[in-house]
């Protein structure tokens, strides 16, 4: 695990605490073919089969249920905001969530629920029709920036070894100008938490069996990043709510973002 001192007597936050996030924000949609956008149909290849989540509908009834696609991230369009190059430089990525089961991310039994998929060559990609059952969201295009990002004071103590009560950490990040906000898009960064820390939730999960109940300990929650925190929208008649507008967070491990092994992500839901 990798830490910061904080030896500094003023009580500064300790350098190097800070991470580069890529906050978008929703604009109308261009309808240009494999562009950044949220909802309206994925850009997928031609041979793509559209994922599906088994599970438990009512009183021991199962069925297969189709996720609902989320948002896609051309990945040429977020590269100039990504400082560190943490992201690949080129390709699609996407995000799918089965909405009606309402699954949060805290069981193992929630792996299936949701996807993550990379598609390097964009431009083999073609407009493909949701199947009968799945979701299809409003759509909206993306406008990236890059900003500065600072843990939740639950996920201090595992980028730091600094230790500090919420007000006084709070008031250091004010000192700063930082003023964290729930209820945002993003890419990269640190998550802004409703309900607690999210490190040792995907941890346990992700390296569970597969299909069990039986959680492991996991590995080192520190190993686990924020790939995508995507927020509920309230726009006129259109609600997509994860909760009581909550956020949808995907992590991945770094090893695994560097590797483009987006299938290892998982998921948390948090909301008020």
């Amino acid at each position: 695990m990798l830490f910061f001192k904080n030896t500094d007597p003023s009580g500064r936050l300790p350098e190097g605490l800070a991470r580069n996030e890529i906050p978008f924000v929703l604009r109308a949609p261009e309808g240009a073919t494999c562009g950044s956008k949220i909802g309206g149909k994925p850009d997928v290849p031609a041979d793509f089969v559209w994922p599906e989540f088994e599970c438990e509908i009512y009183d021991g009834v199962r069925a297969r249920l189709p996720l609902s696609f989320l948002c896609q991230i051309r990945l040429e369009e977020a590269a100039p905001f990504d400082r560190d190059g943490l992201l690949p430089k080129k390709g699609l990525l996407s995000f799918f969530y089965e909405l009606s089961s309402h699954r949060g991310g805290y069981d193992p039994t929630d792996r299936g629920c949701f996807r993550v998929f990379y598609f390097e060559d964009a431009e083999s990609l073609a407009p493909a029709d949701p199947p009968e059952g799945a979701k299809e969201l409003k759509e909206y295009g993306l406008s990236f920036s890059s900003g500065e990002s600072y843990p939740a004071h639950e996920e201090l103590c595992f980028r730091s070894d600094m230790r500090c009560d919420w007000d006084t950490y709070h008031a250091m990040l004010a000192s700063k100008g930082y003023a964290p906000e729930c209820a945002r898009h993003k890419l990269l960064g640190y998550a802004n938490v409703f309900q607690g820390e999210i490190l040792s939730v995907c941890a346990r999960n992700a390296e569970s069996p597969a299909g069990g109940a039986q959680k492991t300990p996991g590995g080192d929650p520190s190993n686990w990043i924020l790939l995508f925190q995507m927020a509920s929208i309230r726009d006129g008649d259109f609600r997509l709510l994860f909760g009581d507008d909550g956020n949808l967070y995907f992590y991945i491990r770094k090893e695994d973002l560097q590797n483009k092994r987006f299938d290892k992500a998982w998921f948390v839901l948090q909301s008020y």
